[in-house]
């Protein structure tokens, strides 16, 4: 998971909230005028939600994500089309019976997040344990929605009352909450809470909730680590040769340098296109550049 600034898109436009000055209000808004009445005459069942699966909302969530899931940062395009998930559920709230869900934000685009199905659709998954090793339990987001305190009552609440546990890309940061194993020894692609120690632990419901370490997710990160592990030994080598060829003062050999430094480049390049916005799992490879960067100045 990582941060998204979410003025990078437009909100759609059937999701533009009521105006005053506006001749035709849009889908969104429309859909919540209804429901404002239909909740105040005491009539849920009359209730619908339709504006918040639109193709342009769809869209506009494909372009501020770049295609990834929200959560887990999997390209959601090569399995199945995206879930449009919202962030604070709109029917109903697992955690509180009774609780009628945050309908007044069901077209509220602040609340929407693409969603692979894995991390939203609860369901029984192979996780990873802390070795590796699979084990099995339900995983998946659908209604759950754990808070720290009471959840917001109805539309008159105020929402910077509410201490949700789960991590919202687009107003939390989430390197503040998880962070990754990218230790080599051994090669395992976990995702940890980095807040273990403080309350409330978000970091923990968000990989708890979402199934963060399902099986086939770690082993997709493990994957790339073991591409840029690679891409570090290849480094190491290519920088032994040049301090040979240096060392060796051989004027013919010297000129191997160049296509060497050339390679060293490309490398590097390739590595820090791995963590940029676009790529999959780019929270867990910034981390992994940050550790060796580390690593490498220990070692100066």
């Amino acid at each position: 998971m990582r941060r998204v600034d979410r003025r990078g898109v437009e909100v759609p436009a059937s999701l533009v909230p009521q105006s005053p000055g506006r001749k035709r209000q849009s889908k969104g808004a429309s859909e919540l005028a209804r429901n404002l009445l239909a909740f105040a005459e005491g009539r849920p069942k009359d209730m619908a939600f339709t504006a918040y699966s639109e193709d342009s909302v769809k869209a506009g969530l494909h372009s501020l994500f770049h295609g990834k899931c929200a959560y887990c940062e999997s390209f959601y395009d090569a399995t199945a089309p995206v879930d449009v998930e919202h962030f604070r559920p709109k029917g109903r709230v697992a955690e509180a019976e009774g609780h009628p869900g945050y309908w007044w934000l069901a077209a509220d685009w602040d609340n929407l997040l693409p969603s692979c199905i894995d991390c939203n659709r609860r369901r029984r998954q192979r996780l990873a344990g802390p070795d590796g090793a699979p084990m099995a339990d339900s995983t998946g987001k659908a209604d759950q929605f754990p808070v720290d305190g009471a959840h917001l009552a109805d539309h008159l609440a105020e929402i910077g009352a509410e201490r949700p546990l789960l991590i919202d890309p687009c107003r939390d940061e989430p390197a503040r909450h998880l962070a990754f194993r990218v230790d080599p020894d051994p090669l395992l692609a976990l995702v940890l809470p980095l807040d273990a120690a403080e309350a409330p632990q978000r970091g923990a419901a968000a990989i708890r909730v979402h199934g963060l370490n399902r099986l086939a997710l770690v082993q997709e990160r493990t994957r790339i680590l073991r591409r840029l592990e690679l891409l570090r030994d290849v480094l190491a080598r290519l920088d032994e040769a040049a301090a040979l060829i240096e060392a060796s003062g051989n004027a013919a050999a010297r000129k191997a340098l160049a296509p060497i430094e050339f390679a060293v480049a490309r490398l590097l390049d390739d590595m820090r296109a791995m963590a940029a916005e676009t790529e999959p799992y780019s929270a867990m490879v910034t981390q992994w550049l940050r550790h060796w960067a580390t690593d490498l100045s220990r070692d100066d």
